[in-house]
């Protein structure tokens, strides 16, 4: 029988406010280089790497609704073999 552990996610702003702060602005400045359509499949990628269910689902939502094909959302987890 496995046993399952169960956490509360963390809340980051709570737990350190100045943290998410500087991740905020961190956000806010490279969005202002970063294309849009290439912004949400990083983060999608991040999210991958990070395993946290919640971000893919978030960040897939707005790549959807941004326009990122479904083509290149289904190849994001070889994106390290794209080269």
């Amino acid at each position: 029988m496995t046993q399952t552990i169960t956490q509360d996610r963390l809340k980051i702003y709570k737990a350190s406010p100045e943290l998410y702060d500087a991740m905020m602005s961190l956000s806010t400045a490279a969005a202002k280089d970063v294309d849009l359509a290439l912004g949400e499949p990083i983060k999608i990628r991040a999210s991958q790497i990070n395993h946290c269910a919640f971000c893919l689902d978030m960040h897939t939502r707005d790549a959807r609704a941004m326009g990122v094909s479904e083509q290149k959302l289904d190849v994001l987890a070889a994106w390290s073999e794209a080269g």
